[in-house]
């Protein structure tokens, strides 16, 4: 996440699904890293399942809640999609 952050072009929206979602909640090591990158422009966009699931939804520290058509819409017009 430090070198999204420091290195051209950002990317429009990072999408948290599955465990992921656990990166954008309170206690996460990386929730600055994610402030910093929202605070640029870049949108995380949250799998509210996803949270549901895993009980965080009162946890969510960065980025905006979605559902799963928002995930795939995103992939969708995403010109380059990366999996982590």
């Amino acid at each position: 996440l430090t070198l999204i952050g420091d290195a051209g072009p950002l990317p429009a929206k990072i999408l948290f699904y599955t465990d992921g979602v656990k990166l954008a909640c309170h206690g996460s090591p990386v929730v600055d890293l994610l402030k910093a990158l929202e605070k640029k422009g870049v949108e995380l966009v949250l799998c509210k399942t996803c949270l549901d699931f895993f009980g965080l939804t009162d946890r969510v520290a960065v980025g905006v809640v979605g559902g799963m058509p928002d995930i795939i819409e995103a992939m969708q017009r995403a010109d380059k999609v990366i999996s982590l």
